[in-house]
This record gives C-alpha cells, structure tokens and sequence, in this order.
C-alpha cells in the first residue's frame, strides 16, 4: 500500500482501497474506482464502483461493497500463494532480486579500487624520488578516502544482510 500511495485516486479517500488500481470491471474491463455512500441514519458504506459507471453511467455493473470484495481477494490470494511450491518460486526470485537490485556496493568497491590504485602511484612515484611536501599530503588524503570508502563499504553490507532461500 506504501508503493502504490502515488496511483491516481490514492490521496481522494479517507479510507484505504487496497484494490485501487487492480480490480477491474467484469462487464466492460475498466478500473473499479473506490467510493462511499451514506446511509440514512449517516452510517458511511464502502464500495467499488465501475469508473464507466461512475463518470460516464454507461455500464451496468453495481457497485460492489469493499469489505467484501476485498475479503474475498485477500482470502484467494492467500490460498495461492501459501504454497511450498509457490513460496520457494518467491525465495528464489527475491534472492536473486537482492543480488541484482544493490548497486551502492559496487559502486564503492570501484571507487575503492580506484583509490588503491592511486596510492600504488603515488608510493611509486615517492620510489622513483619524487617526493614533495604536496605528495606526502596527497597520499594522507588519499588513504583517509580509502578509510571512508571502506567503512562505507562495510556499513553498507551489514545493513542489507542478504536473504537465503531458506
């Protein structure tokens, strides 16, 4: 519900519709729009409503009550996907999801590599007897990038500890 906060009509509603923009309508196929209707008595009931029905009042559909439907979708999806063969499908693509998906580790063992390099040039060149008070400098500076660099490196890993199947 957090990922889908941005879908059209998210923010409308004072109350959660957990099927905005996954529930369609069976009559004319398009998006069942989450609405409200008070009673008499000012009792508030939920519904899903046709978007055809709603704006244009061209389809038929009724609209559906939200508890419901919504029970009903919760319940199928449980039963499908609550099962040892499904559940492992689900470890294996989040596992290979997470290999994929971490692009700051990379990142920085290429920066890392980067700085190493360049303070293997620098000793080399304070062997070869080029050695001011600007490369001594430039190597201090050089090895604190490489202490951060590390650190950061580190943090990041145990952050995101990766997931086993298991």
């Amino acid at each position: 519900m957090q990922k889908n906060r941005h879908k059209p009509a998210a923010m409308k509603a004072d109350d959660e519709y957990i099927l905005t923009t996954k529930l369609f309508c069976g009559r004319c196929g398009t998006m069942m729009v989450g609405t409200a209707g008070t009673s008499r008595a000012s009792k508030v009931y939920h519904y899903y409503k046709c978007g055809n029905n709603l704006y244009k009042k061209s389809c038929d559909k009724k609209a559906v009550r939200k508890d419901w439907i919504e029970h009903h979708v919760v319940s199928l999806t449980h039963g499908i996907v609550l099962q040892d063969d499904v559940i492992g499908k689900l470890a294996e693509a989040v596992v290979k999801l997470q290999k994929q998906e971490n692009t700051t580790v990379p990142l920085l063992e290429k920066q890392l590599g980067d700085v190493v390099k360049r303070i293997r040039n620098v000793l080399n060149s304070i062997e070869e007897g080029i050695a001011t008070h600007s490369v001594k400098e430039w190597l201090t500076e050089l090895e604190d990038m490489k202490e951060e660099i590390e650190i950061a490196l580190t943090k990041e890993k145990i952050s995101k500890a990766p997931l086993t199947k298991k």
